[in-house]
C-alpha cells in the first residue's frame, strides 16, 4: 500500500472512532492515555488534550485509585476480551468533580510501540434511557390488552391472601389461647419462663403475619392475643405480605418478612417502587438459582430500606457479563429516588440484595 492510501486509511479509522457513540480510550501498560475520542471528551468534561500523556487513573475517584493500579496490572498479565468490574457498575470522576456510573469493556491491542488497551465506555444511565423508554412503551400495551386480565388475577389473588392469612392467623390465635391457659395454671418458674417466651414468638409471628388484624398493646403482657379492627387494606407492610404470598406458587416456598420502625410512614411513590423491586428482586429468586429459601426484610427510619437474602448464587449478568437491563432498571429507580442499589455475596454463600432510599 502506496503512503498516500495508507494515511488515507489512518485518516478513515481516526474519523470512525471520533464518531463513535461510546468514549473510547487506548492505554498503554503503564496507565498512559494514548488516544481519546471526542465522546470521551463530552463525557469526563476535559479537553483531549489534557488527557493525553495523562494518567487513566486521572479519570477514577481518588478512593479507589489504588486498586484501579492493581487490577490495571493483572488485566496487563492476563489479557482478554472482558468487561470491567465483571458486570457490575464502575463510576468514574469528571472534571468537575461529578461521578459518573459508566459500563466498560476492554479489548488488548498489539501495536508496533507494544501492548495497549482499548476501553470502550459506555454511560450507564445514559444508555438506560433508551431501554426504559422502550420497556415502558412495551408495558403501556400489555396494559392496554390485559386490563380484565389483571383485574381478574387481581381479585383472585387479593381473594387467596385474605384466605390463607386468615387460616393461618386463627391457627397461630388458638395455638396462642392454648400456650396462654397453660401459661397461667403453671407453677414451675422455669416452665412458666418458657411459656411466656413461646407466647411472645407467637405474638410475633401473628403481628407479622397479620399486622392489620392483630396488634400488640405496648403495655400489655406477652401473649395477651386480643383482637383489634382491621388496619388500611392498602398498608406497605400488607403488600409486601401479599407480594411475597403471590410469588409462593412460583419460588416452592414461603420468603420469611420481617418490618423495623414506622414503614407505614414511607411517601406513597417510594412505597410503590418498593413494591416493584420486591417483585423484581423474586422473581430472580425463583430463576435464577437465588437458592431454596429467601428473607424478606423491610426497615424504616432515615431511609427505607428493603432487603432480600437467598441461600443460592444470586442474580445474573448476560451472556457478555454485562449488567442485565432488570438489574440495571432497579438501579435507575434507587437513583432517582436519591437512593442506592447494592447486590452482592450474603455471607459464605448465597445473595444479598439491599435497595435504599430517602423515606421521603
Amino acid at each position: 500500500m502506496s503512503e498516500h492510501a495508507r494515511g488515507g486509511t489512518c485518516a478513515v479509522l481516526a474519523g470512525v472512532i471520533d464518531a463513535a457513540p461510546d468514549g473510547m480510550l487506548l492505554v498503554d501498560d503503564e496507565g498512559t492515555i494514548l488516544l481519546a475520542n471526542r465522546q470521551m471528551e463530552l463525557l469526563f468534561g476535559y479537553p483531549r488534550e489534557e488527557l493525553l500523556g495523562r494518567p487513566v487513573e486521572l479519570l477514577v475517584p481518588e478512593p479507589v485509585r489504588t486498586a484501579h493500579r492493581r487490577h490495571r496490572a493483572a488485566f496487563a498479565s492476563h489479557r482478554a476480551t472482558r468487561p470491567m468490574g465483571f458486570g457490575l457498575p464502575v463510576f468514574g470522576l469528571r472534571r468537575d468533580g461529578a461521578e459518573l456510573a459508566l459500563e466498560i469493556r476492554l479489548s488488548p491491542l498489539q501495536t508496533d510501540d507494544g501492548a495497549c488497551t482499548i476501553a470502550v465506555v459506555r454511560d450507564l444511565f445514559d444508555h438506560l434511557d433508551a431501554e426504559l423508554r422502550a420497556v415502558e412503551l412495551r408495558a403501556v400495551e400489555l396494559r392496554a390488552v390485559q386490563t380484565n386480565w389483571d383485574a381478574a388475577v387481581r381479585d383472585a389473588r387479593q381473594r387467596a391472601v385474605r384466605d390463607l392469612h386468615d387460616r393461618i392467623s386463627e391457627r397461630l390465635f388458638a395455638a396462642g389461647m392454648a400456650v396462654q391457659s397453660a401459661h397461667g395454671i403453671a407453677t414451675d418458674p422455669l416452665f412458666r419462663d418458657r411459656l411466656g417466651r413461646a407466647l411472645e414468638e407467637i405474638d410475633r409471628a401473628i403481628f407479622d403475619l397479620r399486622s392489620p388484624m392483630f396488634e400488640r398493646h405496648p403495655a400489655g403482657a406477652a401473649g395477651s392475643f386480643e383482637r383489634h379492627p382491621a388496619g388500611a387494606a392498602g398498608s406497605l407492610r400488607v403488600r409486601v405480605i401479599e407480594a411475597c404470598v403471590e410469588m409462593q406458587p412460583v419460588l416452592g416456598f414461603a420468603p420469611s418478612t420481617r418490618f423495623v420502625g414506622p414503614v407505614e410512614s414511607v411517601d406513597p411513590r417510594v412505597a410503590e417502587t418498593l413494591l416493584v423491586v420486591l417483585r423484581e428482586a423474586l422473581s430472580s429468586v425463583a430463576q435464577h438459582a437465588w437458592g431454596s429459601s429467601a428473607a424478606v426484610t423491610v426497615s424504616a427510619g432515615d431511609d427505607i430500606v428493603l432487603v432480600v437474602e437467598g441461600d443460592g448464587a444470586g442474580w445474573p449478568t448476560n451472556a457478555g457479563g454485562s449488567l442485565g437491563w432488570r438489574l440495571r432498571a432497579l438501579v435507575a429507580r434507587a437513583r432517582e429516588l436519591g437512593g442506592t442499589l447494592f447486590v452482592g455475596p450474603n455471607g459464605a454463600s448465597g445473595t444479598r440484595l439491599e435497595w435504599r432510599v430517602p423515606i421521603r
